[in-house]
């Protein structure tokens, strides 16, 4: 049977950008960890003060923020937050902030062996962080990728053709 769970608690806070302004339209996740709430994601917009305010289950939450206009301006994610909602209580005052990108890895795609190949090649990287960006290029073109220094990124790259798959991945 599928479980269900009161909304007896609230998450609330702000997202900025890295220079610390106010950064409306925002997307806030709060991924539930563990027990009832543990396949649980809700989500919310930031207003036009920043603000958002999510209505959960108490428990343990991975907070995260995306916002649309990260890529264009080489802005990573803020740093996941874990928070313990109380039952019928709140935690307040939650500050998720966007990192500005200070590297970059470049590269050319490429396939060993098989020259016929072409399409579209997807690539992105994670950090432990929460940190995340990607891009995607035509096979043999250059990428650009914006990280952070100082962290361990997870990196992959996809390309499927309409009868064969190829990816790879890799830590640096």
């Amino acid at each position: 049977p599928l479980p269900v769970a009161e909304r007896d608690s609230i998450i609330s806070g702000v997202v900025l950008q890295p220079d610390g302004s106010p950064l409306p339209g925002a997307m806030v996740a709060a991924d539930g960890i563990g027990g009832q709430i543990g396949q649980v994601t809700l989500r919310a917009l930031t207003d036009d003060l920043v603000r958002f305010q999510l209505a959960v289950p108490h428990g343990t939450y991975r907070l995260r923020a995306a916002h649309e206009d990260a890529q264009a301006n080489n802005w990573l994610n803020p740093v996941l937050r874990t928070v313990i909602a109380p039952p019928n209580g709140s935690v307040s005052g939650v500050t998720l902030m966007f990192r500005q990108a200070d590297a970059e890895l470049t590269g050319v795609t490429s396939i060993a062996g098989d020259p016929a190949v072409n399409g579209r090649v997807h690539i992105w990287a994670y950090s432990s962080s929460g940190a995340a960006t990607y891009t995607s290029v035509m096979l043999g073109d250059t990428y650009t990728l914006n990280l952070l220094q100082g962290e361990r990124w997870h990196i992959g790259a996809v390309l499927e053709t309409d009868d064969s798959f190829y990816g790879v991945r890799t830590a640096v």
